[in-house]
């Protein structure tokens, strides 16, 4: 059954103050009840789940053979992504005559782009592109 009652849910406020923004002084005495996996998931290096995880990567790549930094698959999916970026922007602006061209070549575009940010700036933040700092930074 639905409730329909007209009581107000903050008998202690007036209607003005229930919708207002709270000042940064009240925000601040709320507790955060965020429960733990909202707040951040940290491990300490010495941990026993770390210390297998690193293990087990460090098997992979040692018996596939595979490098940590400098696919050249890594360049090439890049590569692909700025491309295909900047030639359905230049489509789209320059050569798109119908509502049915600009739509394809703006789907085209969101993607590439969401595959730029979701992709090479995932690699480039976790310094998969390179052992250089300053390369990756």
């Amino acid at each position: 059954m639905i409730d329909l009652s007209l009581e107000r849910p903050w008998p202690h406020l007036n209607s003005a103050e229930a919708f207002a923004p709270a000042s940064s002084e009240r925000l601040s005495t709320f507790p955060d009840r965020r429960p733990n996996s909202a707040r951040g998931l940290k491990f300490c290096g010495d941990s026993a789940f770390y210390v297998e995880l690193r293990r087990r990567v460090d098997e992979y790549f040692r018996i596939s053979g595979r490098r940590r930094r400098d696919c050249w698959q890594m360049y090439l999916k890049t590569t692909i992504l700025v491309a295909c970026f900047a030639v359905s922007y230049v489509l789209l602006v320059l050569v798109a005559q119908t509502w049915l061209q600009a739509l394809g070549l703006a789907i085209l575009l969101g993607l590439s782009a969401a595959g730029i940010g979701f992709n090479t700036q995932h690699d480039g933040g976790h310094g998969a592109y390179s052992s250089n700092f300053w390369s990756t930074s």
